[in-house]
């Protein structure tokens, strides 16, 4: 069906909680890189990756990256295992983050996910790390 081709997004939005996998280094270099939503698994030299990134590799990028950033923003709303794995990320990111002027959007992104977790609506995981990352940036 090609969906490494015509949803990338999607397909790396699936994977991107279990990136400390063998399984997650197979299906990302089935991605295009060209895509600016998965053009960070490339390495340094522009090669694939050959391993599983570490996750300070996902904070590192995602501080940098919109798309990526995005797309760990919209894992929140995602089952257990992605809302779980988003939020750790972001309170890394928290934690790593100066917020001096450049670091603005970062924040506002931070505050909106913690505001969006603390919804009546929201699942117990997505307000768990909604209540983290505020304690976080307090």
């Amino acid at each position: 069906y090609r969906i490494h081709r015509h949803n990338s997004a999607a397909l790396l939005r699936c994977i991107l909680p279990y990136h400390g996998t063998r399984l997650f280094v197979r299906v990302a270099a089935l991605l295009r890189g060209g895509d600016e939503r998965s053009g960070w698994l490339r390495a340094a030299g522009g090669e694939r990756i050959s391993a599983p990134p570490p996750r300070s590799l996902l904070v590192q990028r995602a501080a940098k990256e919109s798309p990526l950033l995005d797309q760990l923003l919209s894992l929140g709303s995602a089952h257990a295992v992605a809302a779980s794995f988003s939020a750790v990320t972001l309170l890394e990111m928290a934690g790593k983050a100066s917020f001096s002027g450049g670091d603005a959007p970062l924040l506002r992104a931070l505050l909106e996910y913690a505001r969006l977790g603390l919804t009546a609506d929201a699942t117990t995981e997505r307000r768990l790390g909604g209540m983290l990352l505020l304690v976080q940036l307090c």
